[in-house]
């Protein structure tokens, strides 16, 4: 089991999840990892309370990384979202702990209670719980309940009585992520970006996009500039990553019929456009790379606004990741001697 996790671990990179530095499994296993000066996120805010929704934001940015590679957290609560001494907000401990261990109980998925697996479903209930928690100063059901009453009333469908601290717009998100169906709980990806939401307007008022096309006159455009920039191979990738990322809002605007949800691409293309005339300019290695890797995270908005609008696109366009890791494979080797 240690060498399992300080494998799992020490691979990661991300700055909302604690660095592993090594460890050690001689006499008592120990690890030695990013100091967190801060403490846990439940002691943090209590000193800074207003940062409860951007430090909330933090730790699903964390818990989308540990997704997107695989890895479910499997016990997620406030205690394991620690802060460092520059106030990030970095998830740890993931897999450590048994979820059968008393004080998991209030943050645990329901599912896993009557002993089925943690799944990424499970994650999302938890950090359901962990907004409860950070929200309310207290408890997930209070700091008075039984966790035999607890388990109970978890296992009937029930959830924790709303505190008086949320708005209507942040107990829906938290009734959207601690659904008692893990297939009805909100995605993960829709979860960052409500919280994003949050933390740009934590007084809980939401400014949605102005309902609006597509701006297919700008797509055009910048198909018609990354067709002028792939005659060279050194823009090859960076192109085919971009072109691939304008096909999906085209493909979106012809199928989709969700306004709101056309609208949201707008703002992705408007990114797009920024990077792409950057390769007309001679890029340094490391603007390479930023270009590349920009349009990655691009991708990955455009996956948010499908599952937040429970779009299931039909088209091979929107299997991006094999596409581009294909290319990239495809590059690398040609750049072998």
């Amino acid at each position: 089991m240690f060498q399992r996790e300080i494998e799992l671990w020490f691979g990661l990179n991300h700055p909302h999840v604690v660095k592993l530095f090594g460890g050690c499994h001689i006499g008592t296993p120990f690890f030695v990892c990013e100091e967190a000066k801060n403490g846990s996120l439940d002691k943090y805010l209590r000193a800074h309370p207003t940062e409860v929704w951007q430090k909330l934001y933090e730790a699903a940015l964390g818990l989308e990384y540990l997704h997107a590679r695989g890895i479910v957290h499997r016990d997620l609560k406030c205690d394991n979202i620690l802060v460092n001494i520059d106030g990030d907000a970095k998830l740890t401990d993931f897999g450590l702990s048994a979820l059968e261990s008393a004080g998991a109980v209030r943050w645990v998925a329901p599912e896993c209670l009557a002993g089925e697996q943690a799944s990424y479903a499970s994650d999302v209930f938890s950090l359901g719980m962990c907004i409860v928690q950070a929200v309310s100063g207290k408890l997930p059901w209070g700091n008075q309940l039984d966790n035999a009453v607890v388990k109970h009333r978890m296992r009937n469908g029930e959830l924790p009585q709303r505190p008086l601290q949320f708005s209507d717009d942040q107990w829906q998100l938290v009734e959207s992520m601690c659904k008692f169906d893990p297939r009805e709980r909100m995605h993960l990806l829709v979860v960052v970006q409500k919280l994003r939401r949050l933390a740009e307007f934590p007084d809980g008022v939401i400014i949605e996009h102005v309902s609006k096309e597509l701006d297919c006159d700008m797509a055009l455009n910048l198909k018609q500039a990354l067709l002028s920039h792939d005659s060279s191979a050194n823009y090859s990738v960076p192109c085919f990553v971009y072109q691939l990322l304008i096909e999906r809002m085209e493909d979106i605007d012809n199928t989709c019929s969700s306004v709101n949800a056309k609208s949201s691409l707008n703002s992705i293309l408007a990114s797009a456009e920024t990077w792409i005339k950057q390769l007309g300019n001679q890029l340094s290695t490391v603007d390479f790379v930023k270009a590349v890797f920009r349009g990655f995270s691009l991708h990955r908005q455009i996956d948010r606004v499908l599952a937040e609008h429970f779009i299931a696109p039909t088209s091979e366009v929107h299997g991006w990741a094999d596409k581009c890791f294909s290319v990239l494979q495809a590059e690398q080797k040609g750049a072998c001697p």
